[in-house]
């Protein structure tokens, strides 16, 4: 390869920086979107992906794609956007679940009840007139918003007197305004006190994973959170890095620690305990194998002189082929493994000040990364 001629092929490896919404883990998503632009391009060449629905970390490569540059090029933005868009929404929403503490969370766009709301009930006489309304629309699903005037004084009442009559059927009542974890305590009282405790409470309003959290803590005996659509993270970004160009280690350097990438083509190991929990995850060369019949070191590449020796560990390899020349016969071959949030420790999922989770290079990578800075 001449300097003024474009390599045959080359390795493109996605990264991001930092988690969305300042938190431990972000999820990774996209990948019906990555084939459906691969497919509707025609694209040849060779992409892996961790898993679906993985919790990954910066200075991971989450996304390989093998192939000739100018192809590449061409998909590269709708690769990058696909896979932010998704990872991010799929992370706050992971966050939402892990703050709802078992309870449902849904979003308000997607219930059929979202224009049974306050001002859906201004437009009768009274609240039990709306009440009895809903219930005749909703039959089998009945969600009353109870809040319009007074909760406790008018709301649950009314809803009372009208959920009693319904002989069969969902029925909740839906409260999103004032201070919830207050009403929802007294009303499930009233409700369980007029024969109906299996009447759900919903709580809406302009809810996300701080304030789930903080009512579950205040014993809010909330069934649903109905939530907004979350906005996107728009801290969330990511980037593809070359990692090699026909067979040749590439790497990014630069002053900013956390925008240096290894070089050449990499798999991405998750270390987990006995317990099945995630002790670290190790960026190795792409042909490497992590032995697990001996004690394994851990160290960190950016202060390399804090070191770990592991023993009774499993490795579990992360990157796995999705499309391999324009076919996905690769795919059905490399069934990926699993890797969920529940491999997490406690302390990497709190949402302020959660503990940095370790992304260690293996001694191979190492190696070379050092050799490709000085230059060699």
């Amino acid at each position: 390869m001449r300097g003024t001629e474009l390599c045959g092929s080359a390795h493109f490896e996605l990264y991001f920086r930092r988690n969305p919404r300042g938190g431990g883990f972000t999820v990774f998503a996209g990948t019906a979107a990555v084939l459906e632009i691969l497919r509707r391009s025609a694209f040849e060449g060779t992409v892996r992906a961790v898993p679906e629905g993985a919790p990954v970390f910066p200075g991971e490569p989450v996304l390989s794609v093998q192939s000739e540059p100018a192809s590449f090029l061409k998909i590269a933005p709708e690769l990058l956007r696909a896979v932010c868009d998704e990872s991010a929404a799929a992370t706050v929403s992971a966050r939402l679940s892990l703050a709802a503490e078992g309870a449902e969370v849904q979003y308000a766009e997607q219930s059929r009840h979202r224009l049974a709301n306050n001002a859906f009930v201004y437009c009768f006489a009274d609240e039990r007139g709306a009440f009895e309304y809903l219930c005749r629309e909703y039959a089998d699903d009945c969600v009353l918003p109870v809040d319009t005037f007074s909760t406790l004084k008018s709301g649950i009442p009314y809803a009372i007197a009208v959920l009693q009559a319904m002989r069969s059927g969902h029925r909740a009542v839906k409260i999103s305004s004032g201070d919830i974890a207050y009403q929802a305590i007294h009303a499930r009282r009233l409700l369980d006190e007029a024969g109906l405790p299996d009447c759900r409470i919903h709580a809406g309003g302009a809810l996300d994973e701080f304030l789930i959290r903080d009512l579950k803590r205040q014993g809010a005996p909330i069934d649903v959170f109905c939530v907004d659509k979350p906005a996107m993270c728009n801290e969330f970004t990511a980037r593809f890095a070359v990692s090699d160009a026909d067979g040749l280690p590439r790497m990014t350097r630069s002053q900013n620690i956390d925008k240096i990438t290894p070089p050449a083509p990499k798999q991405l190991w998750r270390i987990l305990d006995n317990n099945g929990k995630a002790l670290a995850d190790v960026v190795s060369l792409y042909d490497e194998k992590i032995r697990t019949d001996a004690p394994y070191t851990l160290f960190d590449p950016h202060h390399p002189w804090k070191r770990r020796e592991v023993s009774d560990f499993t490795a579990v390899p992360l990157l796995h082929c999705i499309w391999a020349d324009a076919d996905m016969l690769e795919h059905g071959r490399n069934k990926p493994q699993t890797a969920t949030i529940a491999q997490l420790w406690d302390e990497v999922l709190r949402f302020e000040n959660p503990h940095k989770y370790y992304v260690d290079y293996s001694q191979p990578l190492w190696d070379l990364f050092q050799r490709c800075m000085a230059g060699d």
